[in-house]
């Protein structure tokens, strides 16, 4: 693992002009200002040479204007979400919505379904309490008030998946279940309160905009020991009904925090049964079931159009949203149910056929979200990605203007949307502890647009780090923290400088 240098702030500056054109040689080879080419300027940030690829294009003439290591491999990380993008555009277009539906065996009669009821998941990403209700009200607005039958929650259009990544920590909110029944993302608030003797009392509950909803196939314990930097504990036992956690005994009294669902079908089962009781309608305790063929339509949620919700993808980078899609548009392709790292080489393959002139050698893409530290990507490669993005129509839609604009300053997510960003760039971000990566394009002040691919990575030290991690151990170690901080800002000067230079 390498250990980071000093940065000298003058000599960054000084690298900077060089790469610009703005200081000579001979001026920058004089004793005060020892010049420095591109290794100079990685060394400053403590990188070695192999750990940078990039390449600059002009989208107008594709002419190549600054390239580095442009075919070695890299760590896409959230990047790959851009392909993904690209292809679920492609395969299903931009106005494909995601259904989610109740159905009964039989309609209703006099206010009871005489046989059994059904919610149904199409896939939808971005479902939510708020939706559930909106299906509730829609089959109130019927005349149902009970169910005679069993109520049962169908999630199998798409194949279902505990994790999205099985080496990322148990307790990542960014590493949730995947399945065609989501709620909320796919993850529950935990509230925990120690009582006067010691018991530690927790609820697990469903959060929305509006509302939140108790889920209580979600149950809890505490454990007798935790390793540092693990809040909690995943337990796997097969004799467990539902999901239980341990919670680690060094926790404060009273607190809060998020954990992922692993069965989203169950939780936004759940959820919707409490929904409809509030609206006076009786429902069973809720069981996994496959719907008939032939059933009554009693209620229909649509999701928003494919083209938002990949806008959404691109700006805040939810993990299960871009599964989803990604599984999606692979089934759309194939016609068949397929796990994830099938389904990403599908998006290979559609990938190579569709950009035929590129060298493909190596890419690879393990999943759609980027979680996984074995995909592997070339700067060049992604680059042709992004000019077949912005050079193609992909379901009626323009993905220029899908591309967030960049901020430098923190990462967008769900709970940070605020703060500065710089209008010239726009681009999907990649972070994963020793990969980073920044793929869109530019507008300089001479009017140019350009395309860029840059990614940083360290393959070493990411699979030292993967040999020993400890998957209950929800942070990363600090030395990769320490790398990814540097590698933003090495990141930033470079494409500032692109902006400047052209």
């Amino acid at each position: 693992m390498r250990v980071a240098l000093p940065r000298a702030l003058s000599a960054v500056f000084l690298a900077l002009a060089l790469l610009l054109g703005a200081v000579s040689p001979a001026d920058a080879a004089s004793p005060e200002r020892p010049a420095l080419d591109d290794a100079g300027l990685l060394a400053a940030y403590g990188f070695a040479p192999e750990d940078l690829g990039y390449v600059v294009f002009d989208l107008a003439t594709g002419e190549t204007l600054r390239q580095h290591n442009a075919d070695g491999l890299f760590i896409p990380a959230s990047v790959a979400k851009l392909p993904t993008a690209v292809t679920a555009l492609d395969a299903l277009g931009g106005e494909h919505r995601f259904e989610t539906t109740v159905l009964a065996t039989s309609a209703p009669s006099a206010g009871v379904v005489r046989g059994d009821l059904y919610l149904r998941g199409g896939g939808n990403p971005l479902l939510d309490n708020d939706d559930l209700e909106e299906l509730v009200l829609t089959l109130k607005a019927t005349g149902v008030r009970q169910v005679a039958g069993g109520f049962y929650y169908d999630d199998s259009m798409l194949p279902r998946f505990e994790r999205i990544e099985p080496s990322q920590p148990y307790a990542a909110t960014y590493n949730p279940a995947v399945g065609a029944l989501t709620l909320n993302f796919n993850r529950v608030q935990v509230r925990w309160e120690t009582d006067k003797r010691g018991r530690t009392l927790a609820e697990a509950r469903a959060i929305s905009k509006t509302r939140a909803l108790p889920i209580g196939h979600i149950t809890f314990g505490t454990a007798a020991a935790a390793p540092e930097g693990a809040p909690f504990l995943l337990v796997e036992a097969e004799d467990t009904a539902g999901e239980r956690w341990l919670m680690s005994p060094r926790l404060k009294r009273k607190g809060h925090a998020w954990l992922p669902i692993r069965d989203p079908g169950a939780a936004a089962a759940e959820a919707f049964r409490s929904l409809a009781a509030t609206h006076g309608i009786v429902l069973p305790s809720p069981r996994r079931g496959t719907a008939q063929t032939v059933m009554v339509g009693l209620a229909q949620h649509r999701s928003e159009p494919l083209a938002e919700i990949a806008r959404l993808v691109l700006k805040y980078s939810n993990n299960l949203a871009a599964e989803l899609v990604g599984l999606a548009a692979s089934q759309r392709l194939t016609g068949e149910r397929l796990g994830l790292r099938q389904s990403g080489a599908v998006m290979e393959d559609w990938l190579r056929e569709a950009i035929p002139y590129a060298n493909w050698e190596g890419f690879h893409l393990a999943n759609h979200s980027g979680l996984s530290s074995t995909s592997r990507v070339t700067p060049a490669q992604m680059a042709e990605i992004v000019r077949y993005a912005l050079t193609h129509p992909h379901g009626g839609v323009g993905f220029a203007e899908l591309l967030p604009p960049i901020r430098w300053e923190g990462e967008v997510n769900e709970e940070n949307d605020t703060g500065p960003v710089d209008l010239r760039v726009r681009a999907k971000t990649g972070t994963m502890s020793y990969g980073r990566g920044l793929a869109g394009y530019l507008q300089t002040a001479s009017g140019r647009t350009l395309g860029f691919a840059v990614f940083l990575s360290d393959l070493d030290a990411r699979a030292e780090m993967d040999a020993r991690a400890d998957p209950r151990i929800l942070l990363s170690p600090p030395e990769a923290r320490a790398w990814t901080k540097r590698a933003r800002e090495l990141e930033k000067d470079l494409v500032t400088a692109w902006l400047m230079a052209f």
